[in-house]
């Protein structure tokens, strides 16, 4: 029987985490508004909670888990679901992976 990964320790994750280089180049893509004098569009890569898991190499759960006891990678919530910018996630990534 296999157990499932859940609840691992933020350190314990980082610590296995791979380079940000290999992150998937998959995103979904979302148009946000930059507030600016003209008001264009930016586009925004943003990721799923499967996908930031994936690459954290953990379960979807722990890391919601994670979102609710105020630790893990920034959020950004679009109509009420989870999303993680992609750039505030690299940040945070590499940010963790020098203090681990």
């Amino acid at each position: 029987m296999t157990s499932k990964p859940s609840n691992r320790r933020l350190s314990d994750v980082l610590a296995a985490l791979p380079p940000v280089s290999s992150f998937p180049a998959a995103a979904h893509m979302v148009l946000m508004e930059k507030h600016n004098e003209q008001s264009k569009a930016v586009p925004v890569k943003v990721l799923t909670r499967v996908e930031v898991a994936r690459i954290l190499g953990i379960a979807p759960k722990t890391l919601a888990n994670w979102y609710s006891s105020g630790i893990g990678p920034p959020v950004v919530k679009l109509h009420g679901l989870v999303r993680y910018d992609e750039a505030d996630f690299i940040t945070w990534y590499q940010t963790m992976k020098t203090v681990a």
